[in-house]
């Protein structure tokens, strides 16, 4: 038996529209990667933020960090 083609309606066509017009930059991820070799973290935002966690985070754990 054949089956019809699920057409899109008009309302959902132009919500996507209205997303890809949308101005969100997008947030780089950094991976933080601990003295632990199974020790990783993700963080999206600016260089300095992520450095800022990490850094943080050594303060108060006592490891050491690499920001990739």
């Amino acid at each position: 038996m054949l089956r019809k083609a699920h057409k899109h309606n008009n309302k959902s066509k132009g919500k996507m529209e209205e997303k890809k017009g949308r101005k969100n930059p997008i947030e780089p991820i950094w991976i933080i990667r601990w003295d632990d070799p199974y020790g990783l973290e993700c963080r999206s935002g600016t260089f300095e933020e992520a450095k800022a966690y990490a850094e943080k985070k050594a303060k108060e754990t006592g490891n050491t960090y690499l920001i990739l």
